[in-house]
């Protein structure tokens, strides 16, 4: 189990700041809080990562729409040419309907 030692509390007469000192002290040494706190933040950085990919392709979709050629558009994106292709041919259908 963790030894409570380590943690030392701040010497600080403001109570509210005591009192998030021994917040943090006992989060630290809550397994559970840790486990939701990390969940959390790949939660978080994976809608981060979305975002982005999403982005990446309205950009696409963009450079597509001024009849850029596809190596430029990849190169612009960072994304694979088999996904511009894909997003193209998915631009393609749409204008059909």
């Amino acid at each position: 189990m963790n030894d409570t030692r380590r943690y030392k509390i701040t010497a600080s007469t403001n109570p509210i700041i005591r009192e998030i000192d021994l917040a943090v002290v006992n989060a630290k040494q809550d397994q559970k809080w840790r486990d939701t706190f990390m969940t959390h933040l790949i939660d978080e950085q994976r809608a981060e990562q979305r975002g982005e990919l999403e982005k990446a392709k309205e950009i696409a979709e963009n450079m597509l729409d001024l009849n850029l050629p596809l190596s430029v558009v990849v190169a612009a994106t960072g994304l694979t040419e088999e996904f511009v292709e894909d997003i193209r041919k998915g631009m393609l259908s749409k204008k059909r309907i």
